[in-house]
């Protein structure tokens, strides 16, 4: 879990606790959950995906890595991106978790070398959970997810209401195409459908060239993480002969 990751557009995942509650139909989907019942045993993983279940806090000293990364980058160049609770949602609006959240945020604050990339489905609970007003930390992101057209109007408009630095969407997997207000977002990530039922929802290239064209036209950094298959990486990530690898804060085309 804190080990550098697969995740295309992340350096390392870091997860405060473990478990969630679905939301919306894309969760029926989440490999977070299948994750959990087989390494946590199935009764003890159904349970942590459970409304009302249980959250499974990770230790002191895996609390500790991220410390260890910001020390790494203090003199780098590139800051570190880490996908905070890839296993888990920050933002799940339960009153036992606050205090877990105060303590994450703290480690925010004393990890100002890395990059925090939170990602929800609950994009209209953020204001509430969080203690920043208007003056959002330069190295906290807000992202959102965006399944289909229906949730690119809702989530993507209220995303664009909270004042983060850098506002992104997880366009994956995309299933359907979509058009996208990009007002006020950075960075658009798109990707495929992995796993057994990935043929049933084959992602097309005129969809991902939708997407990254609108991107053009905004001035928004676009990043192609995969085409999908029955494993993530099956397909690859070339597009049009090249891998799109931007970020809001780096040059806007990565060659293949």
């Amino acid at each position: 879990m804190g080990e550098f990751t697969s995740i295309g557009w992340c350096h390392f995942t870091f997860n405060p606790w473990i478990g969630c509650s679905p939301v919306s139909l894309a969760c029926s989907k989440c490999y977070a959950a299948k994750a959990a019942r087989r390494w946590k045993g199935r009764e003890r993983g159904i349970e942590l995906w459970k409304r009302r279940g249980p959250r499974q806090v990770t230790s002191a000293s895996y609390w500790h890595q991220p410390v260890r990364w910001d020390k790494a980058r203090m003199l780098g160049s590139e800051k570190y991106r880490v996908f905070a609770a890839s296993q888990a949602d920050v933002f799940e609006n339960r009153r036992d978790l606050d205090e877990l959240r105060a303590r994450l945020f703290t480690l925010y604050a004393a990890t100002p070398n890395l990059v925090w990339m939170n990602l929800t489905k609950r994009i209209e609970d953020v204001p509430d959970l969080v203690p920043w007003g208007e003056d959002w930390p330069g190295n906290v992101w807000l992202g959102t997810s965006v399944e289909s057209q229906r949730y690119a109007d809702t989530r993507v408009d209220a995303l664009r209401r909270i004042p983060a630095k850098v506002r992104f969407l997880s366009v994956e997997p995309l299933v359907e195409p979509v058009r996208l207000n990009l007002d006020g977002i950075h960075l658009v990530i798109v990707g495929g459908m992995s796993g057994p039922k990935h043929a049933r929802y084959p992602l097309q290239a005129e969809w991902v060239r939708s997407v990254r064209d609108q991107c053009a036209d905004a001035g928004t950094a676009f990043f192609f993480k995969q085409w999908g298959g029955l494993h993530p990486k099956d397909g690859g990530k070339v597009l049009d002969g090249r891998e799109w690898c931007e970020f809001p804060d780096e040059p806007r085309l990565v060659a293949a």
